[in-house]
């Protein structure tokens, strides 16, 4: 059995696709959409933007113990590390 789109959606999909301010005018509204479900989903609590932060801290914690590492190596020895 195929799948078909209803009707509907396929008058839609035509009339969108007419003009191109019409694509583009559908494009803005499905970002829109979706940036609103990715603001409002959530799923225990957790929603798109909650994991994004918590992945960036662990990110810019890691780059300044890094850089912390780097200033105890130039206090240890009186020069930074060089590459290679």
């Amino acid at each position: 059995m195929k799948f078909r789109l209803p009707k509907l959606a396929v008058n839609f999909f035509t009339y969108a696709a007419a003009s191109n301010f019409r694509i583009f005018g559908l494009g803005v509204m499905g970002g829109a959409g979706f940036t609103l479900f990715k603001i409002y989903f959530s799923v225990n609590g957790a929603n798109y933007y909650s994991v994004y932060k918590k992945n960036q801290l662990k990110k810019e914690l890691d780059n300044y113990e890094t850089h912390l590492m780097e200033l105890d190596q130039i206090l240890r020895t009186g020069k930074p590390a060089t590459i290679g």
